[in-house]
């Protein structure tokens, strides 16, 4: 019958002094799918990301300029005369809730 330690104490055997190098077995690629020179379609899909991109900056940019010019508007005190929650149906779709308000107004 052989003897063999559960545990090794720290100490009982020697350390090499140099550590041992290895080289990463994986590397980071992009896949072949992805690359733009390989894909038709992913430079396809790039263009009209950049297209939607300025739109919504052409549209955000015209909202923030109608904002600030509403701002310049003068105000008016107004008389709510008749305030009611109006039931819409559409024929296929669920009943839509509005305001419907009446109300007046002295401009000068």
């Amino acid at each position: 019958m052989r003897y063999q330690p559960a545990y090794i104490y720290p100490g009982a055997q020697k350390i090499a002094s140099q550590p041992v190098r290895q080289e990463p077995r994986w590397r980071f690629e992009l896949p072949k799918l992805l690359s733009a020179d390989q894909n038709r379609m992913v430079k396809g899909l790039r263009f009209l990301l950049v297209i939607f991109g300025m739109l919504f900056f052409i549209v955000g940019i015209s909202h923030y300029f109608t904002a600030q010019q509403a701002q310049t508007w003068g105000q008016t005190n107004v008389t709510i005369t008749k305030a009611e929650v109006v039931r819409m149906k559409y024929n296929d779709s669920v009943p839509l809730f509005t305001a419907k308000i009446e109300y007046q107004y002295v401009v000068e």
